[in-house]
């Protein structure tokens, strides 16, 4: 008796190893698009690149035409897509920004402005900016240590971001 007790532990702790892995190995990829129950709009998975994300809901990611969309992707770089077809392209190779807002499309040119932070001993972080058409990047400024540029106004003219002061500490 105390073996089939024994037993049936085995194969019960058994199954509840196996379940987990067998559940993972069957998980499929979610639909392209799907109707979500909560609020009764369609949303529309445009792409499969693992680890990729769109920018949070205040931060524009279209350019001005509509036509395009930045996000970014596994390495923390930023794509494009072309919302008509769908296709993805890498723009900006990562590590790009540092926070939310951190990346964002001008209003007036299908611009995208990014900063990249500092690395090592580097006293400063910049500014760039990439033509999303052309993929032409330029460096617009060097920002001090412990700064960085979460916005821009709407005609491209002014960063907007902050700068601490000090060790950061409260006086």
């Amino acid at each position: 008796m105390l073996f089939r007790y024994s037993a049936r532990c085995f194969l019960g702790g058994l199954a509840l190893l196996l379940l987990p892995a067998m559940a993972l190995a069957e998980k499929k990829s979610p639909p392209q698009s799907w109707i979500d129950p909560d609020t009764g709009h369609r949303v529309i998975r445009v792409t499969d690149e693992p680890g990729s994300a769109s920018l949070y809901f205040n931060i524009n990611a279209y350019t001005p035409d509509g036509k395009q969309m930045i996000y970014t992707t596994a390495d923390r770089g930023i794509g494009v897509i072309d919302l008509a077809t769908f296709t993805a392209k890498p723009l900006v190779k990562g590590p790009v920004g540092g926070g939310p807002g951190a990346v964002v499309v001008g209003q007036k040119t299908p611009t995208v402005y990014y900063f990249k932070g500092l690395k090592g001993d580097a006293q400063y972080a910049s500014l760039w900016s990439a033509n999303i058409q052309t993929g032409e990047q330029r460096k617009i400024a060097d920002l001090p240590r412990r700064a960085g540029i979460f916005s821009i106004n709407a005609d491209e003219t002014l960063g907007v971001g902050s700068y601490i002061i000090g060790d950061g500490e409260d006086y």
